[in-house]
């Protein structure tokens, strides 16, 4: 794969390692669609400067009661 800014970062590289190899084992439509499926980590190349909107791990009750919070505020 091709990154912008040097090597890829440890999830990066554990994604690829995933796609390649599921990749090899898939055959015609299953693998048309599996292409499809992660096209933005095979074929799209991402704006570094792009915001990303993640959810935080909600499994952990602080982090949870704070996005609750924060999803609950109204605009003034």
């Amino acid at each position: 794969m091709k990154y912008l800014y040097g090597g890829a970062d440890k999830s990066i590289q554990v994604i690829e390692k995933y796609l390649i190899n599921r990749l090899s084992c898939l055959n015609g439509a299953d693998r048309l669609a599996f292409i499809s499926e992660f096209k933005e980590w095979l074929l799209e190349e991402n704006d570094p400067d792009a915001d990303i909107w993640t959810i935080p791990d909600l499994t952990d009750e602080g982090l949870r009661d704070f996005f609750k919070r924060a999803i609950s505020r109204k605009n003034s």
